[in-house]
């Protein structure tokens, strides 16, 4: 890529390619000690790397300049790994989360529930460890929820525009 347009970053904790269950399109996962901090590697969102990349797995292993600093490219996530997060690069977040401001503007966890787990039971455990922050409410809502909320404005224009044509 050529650097001249911001970047949409979005931070990660934990294994997040292992725990959705992603197959990398290209490169490796964040290491154990990336994902504790250590140096700067980044994996390129899909999208991303087919528009700045042209798809190419010669990305991998690349430096991106950003205003924050050089990012290592270890790899590129799947097209499906969108559907959570459209990001053109994700992180490891481990110090930023940990030692940045606590007058953070939003945070947003996802996870997936143990087979056999309630979600009320974890809507309790996550509600438990939120009340530890000051002034964090936090609650559990499905992501085939959050999926279909994010969809829910474009049909209604696109119902609204079909509806218009049927009526002209």
């Amino acid at each position: 890529g050529n650097g001249s347009r911001g970047l949409k970053a979005l931070r990660t904790s934990g294994d997040v390619v292992r725990s959705f269950g992603y197959k990398l399109t290209a490169g490796r996962n964040f290491t154990e000690a990336e994902q504790n901090g250590d140096g700067n590697a980044a994996l390129l969102g899909h999208f991303y790397w087919q528009r700045e990349f042209a798809g190419s797995t010669d990305a991998v292993g690349k430096t991106l300049q950003t205003q924050s600093g050089p990012l290592y490219i270890v790899g590129v996530l799947p097209a499906e790994a969108s559907l959570i997060e459209d990001h053109d690069i994700w992180l490891p977040s481990i110090g930023a989360v940990q030692n940045g401001p606590s007058t953070a503007g939003y945070l947003q966890i996802i996870t997936r529930l143990k087979p056999g787990v309630a979600r009320e039971r974890a809507n309790a455990q996550i509600a438990a460890a939120a009340s530890e922050f000051r002034e964090i409410t936090a609650r559990l809502t499905p992501l085939n929820d959050v999926i279909a909320d994010e969809a829910k404005t474009p049909l209604l224009l696109l119902v609204g525009v079909v509806l218009t044509l049927l009526l002209v």
